[in-house]
């Protein structure tokens, strides 16, 4: 049940005074129009209920505008923030995207040139064969180096 307080039950209860009252100055319809001074009272009456009710109104409506104004700005901006979070969320898997395809890329490259090395050590060639070639080449440039410095030692004296 309403209380008496609530803005409908209120409402209700304007509008049926208004109705009563508008019943009340109009006895017969058939002497509306027939007295100019009492057709001025009555409009003159309406209008001044008119007026305040549809000023209660519009001030309850504007009211709820503006609330509703400010919600929408605040969403407004909600979905801006966004908007700009996804943006640079869009940049930054696009980048990670461009360093995807150069990575693999590159593995695919590599990949290429260890199965053509694989199929090189399996001619005759062996890691132990690369890994003397390559323990030979240090141990010359270390006999060089040392050669060097023995001609260098001896012009010098």
């Amino acid at each position: 049940m309403a209380s008496s307080a609530d803005p409908w039950t209120t409402e209700y209860g304007e509008a049926s005074k208004l109705a009563d009252d508008i019943t009340n100055m109009i006895p017969e319809r058939s002497s509306f129009g027939t007295r100019p001074g009492q057709q001025r009272y009555f409009l003159y009456k309406l209008y001044v209920y008119k007026s305040c009710y549809f000023n209660i109104s519009i001030i309850e409506q504007d009211e709820g505008l503006e609330k509703l104004e400010e919600i929408v700005i605040s969403t407004k901006h909600i979905a801006l923030a966004v908007n700009e979070e996804l943006d640079l969320h869009t940049r930054l898997i696009d980048d990670l995207d461009e360093h995807v395809e150069v990575t693999d890329s590159r593995l695919k490259r590599v990949q290429k040139n260890l199965a053509i090395l694989n199929k090189r050590t399996k001619g005759g060639c062996s890691c132990l064969c690369m890994l003397l070639s390559v323990i030979g080449i240090v141990v010359l440039v270390v006999a060089l180096w040392l050669i060097i410095k023995y001609i260098a030692y001896m012009l010098v004296s």
